[in-house]
């Protein structure tokens, strides 16, 4: 069962047989965290939005469901930079009408987890400089200089944003133009800076130990994607109160009040283009839908091989994202405990639990094996994280386990009825949710003594509430060709046609609201004037 995003009470969406109107200015194809802030942005200049969802709750990654007295948000576990002293905190406050209230996790807010070591990773760069230095009291001065050298890094990446949502032309010139007097970041991997910089392989570790916040380890990924990740946290991390999916209430609810309106159930089979030129969407069920400008909130090759004519497919636009490789999939322990938690050591603090200091490309749980753990296991506990969360007499809390398993493994299942899954699958699920509760024992053996209930999501449920492909967990991976592909950005080669979500420009939600911002700018210049 779905938490509805609702705003003072009211829905904010309603299904595609209850529309009220049929006149808009754009139509945006999904309702994830891009395709919200898009329309949202748009919204605030007076545009009116069509949001098209195929699933029947909207919010994407923003979703929260429920089982009896627990509830639990699929994607929004920590979000850093939501003051208002931050840009990201400030477009969210725009965006939103300042109606999304922050918590903060508190310090630590991310807690990492070695054999022989851990470490906390506290609310401030400087708390945060401080701890790494009596961690490593020998590279006291090679850590100064990582600190200075990633914030500038990050704040560099401001200036390749900016010119990935101009006209093709200028950013392609205005990017080597600055790449001529500075160096391109996003075409070199993190492990190769880190290398460069002279850092010790346990300091890259712990350095790198938020790589399962982008989704690529340290020898794959760019670096400029690790140092805005990193700098987005060292202001410590927050939470939405009342949960994730106040943000998808809060931003419709704009949506709505500017005359638009969000629509689920309404499955989109193409966009239509005629003569080089986007007009509508069709649906599954024949349904047209025309607007100004379409903009596909959907993953970047949903859109390339699913939502664009077949002539299109055949693009080197197209093909060029299509080869592009994919985040890797994930599974997610849904648990609800009942109980005094708090009592047996939870607390709104992320808990990271490493089975050994390498990171290679060994990270994805070989479940094959029988006796085989997952090295990385994330751990979250979003009751304890919301001020709003009221846990009865019975102590009712939830918690969630992440981590990365192949998708081999699941794609046999991939064409079956998400309702009707056969017994196989069911019995492969069950066995693999033991596995992870025999080793959550092992991490945190007292707040485990206090689960009552427990549901898996696989890849496939990922693949079929969001449209994440293969179940990837942020979309297309955090890699230099990723990043380096001057085809992939919100402006397409069809014109009125354009990309936003996680994939045409940043990963997360703040990066999926970056890039609605950026989609909303290439269509309404004014944005600018909320994101610079």
């Amino acid at each position: 069962m779905s938490v509805l995003p609702k705003y003072e009470g009211e829905r904010v969406y309603r299904q595609v047989k209850a529309r009220k109107t049929s006149n808009w200015d754009v139509i945006v194809v999904g309702s994830g965290m891009g395709g919200m802030c898009c329309a949202a942005a748009l919204a605030h200049y007076g545009k009116k939005v069509l949001i098209l969802e195929r699933h029947y709750i909207p919010g994407g990654f923003t979703h929260m469901f429920q089982r009896g007295k627990f509830s639990w948000d699929v994607g929004v576990h920590a979000l850093g930079e939501m003051d208002n002293r931050h840009k990201v905190g400030q477009m969210l406050n725009w965006l939103s009408n300042n109606k999304i209230k922050m918590k903060s996790l508190g310090s630590p807010y991310d807690q990492f987890f070695w054999p022989g070591f851990d470490i906390g990773f506290p609310d401030s760069r400087e708390k945060f400089n401080k701890v790494l230095k009596e961690k490593f009291p020998d590279e006291v001065d090679k850590i100064d200089e990582y600190f200075v050298f990633a914030k500038k890094v990050a704040k560099s990446t401001e200036f390749w944003f900016a010119m990935k949502s101009m006209p093709e032309l200028i950013g392609k010139w205005g990017r080597r133009l600055y790449h001529l007097f500075n160096k391109n970041y996003w075409e070199l991997t993190t492990k190769v800076v880190m290398d460069e910089m002279g850092l010790s392989p346990k300091l890259q570790t712990v350095l790198c130990a938020q790589w399962g916040y982008y989704g690529s380890i340290p020898q794959e990924s760019s670096f400029a994607i690790h140092a805005l990740t990193q700098t987005h946290f060292w202001g410590g991390a927050y939470y939405p109160e009342g949960g994730a999916k106040e943000i998808a209430g809060s931003l419709l609810k704009v949506v709505e009040d500017a005359g638009g309106e969000t629509l689920c159930g309404a499955d989109v089979h193409e966009i239509i283009v005629e003569n080089g030129k986007a007009k509508g969407v069709r649906l599954t069920t024949g349904e047209e839908f025309f607007a100004k400008k379409i903009v596909s909130g959907a993953p970047a090759k949903t859109t390339m091989s699913k939502l664009l004519p077949e002539k299109y497919r055949k693009t080197e636009w197209s093909k060029s994202i299509m080869e592009l490789k994919n985040s890797p999939p994930y599974i997610c322990l849904h648990m609800g405990f009942e109980g005094d938690i708090k009592k047996a050591g939870a607390s709104s603090t992320n808990w990271w639990f490493n089975n050994r200091w390498e990171v290679d490309n060994d990270f994805v749980w070989n479940i094959k094996e029988k006796d085989a753990e997952a090295d990385i296991l994330y751990v979250s506990f979003p009751s304890l994280k919301d001020p709003q969360h009221v846990p009865s007499e019975n102590n009712y809390h939830t918690g969630e386990c992440v981590t990365f398993i192949p998708y081999d493994e699941f794609e046999q299942w991939n064409e079956t009825n998400r309702t009707n899954r056969p017994e196989e699958y069911k019995k492969y699920k069950q066995e693999i949710e033991d596995r992870l509760i025999a080793q959550l024992k092992k991490h945190m053996p007292e707040v485990m003594k206090h689960l009552t209930f427990c549901e898996m999501s696989t890849p496939l449920t990922a693949e079929h509430f969001c449209g994440a492909i293969q179940g990837a967990i942020y979309g297309l991976a955090s890699e230099p060709k990723r990043f380096n592909n001057e085809k992939l950005r919100p402006r397409t080669p069809i014109r009125n046609f354009y990309l936003t979500g996680i994939d045409s420009m940043s990963i997360g939600v703040a990066g999926a609201m970056t890039s609605g911002m950026m989609t909303a700018a290439a269509i309404d210049p004014r944005v600018y004037t909320k994101i610079v």
